[in-house]
């Protein structure tokens, strides 16, 4: 799969509501679906060089998906954010909507992301 196209999804995944995240998620991943989004845009995250390399990520859009990323991070670090937590704390929501934020910079509708299962 295409690594801006990987990206896209992860964000969209990230951005998507704790209701859709579940759903766009196989049936497998039960309940707890927080590591899986976290692991999924941990690992799209890792192509940005790549990505900005390429040309393919504008300045602003790189500042989106860094601070989602430093957000999602600061959040999975604290012993606070249970499970419950990340379907809605308001630290978690902040990192949907830079997600979302990211892909309007991006140039990419906010609509379901690829298939994750």
């Amino acid at each position: 799969m295409n690594q801006y196209k990987l990206l896209v999804d992860s964000l969209k995944l990230v951005g998507s509501s704790y209701k859709d995240q579940k759903d766009f998620l196989p049936d497998f991943v039960g309940d707890n679906i927080q590591d899986d989004v976290v692991s999924e845009f941990d690992n799209a995250f890792k192509l940005v060089p790549q990505l900005m390399e390429a040309k393919r990520l504008s300045y602003l859009s790189v500042k989106k998906i860094l601070s989602c990323f430093i957000l999602m991070d600061i959040n999975v670090s604290n012993p606070d954010m249970t499970a419950d937590a990340f379907k809605s704390d308001k630290s978690w929501d902040r990192v949907r909507k830079l997600a979302r934020e990211a892909l309007e910079e991006m140039g990419e509708p906010i609509t379901p992301p690829g298939n994750f299962s």
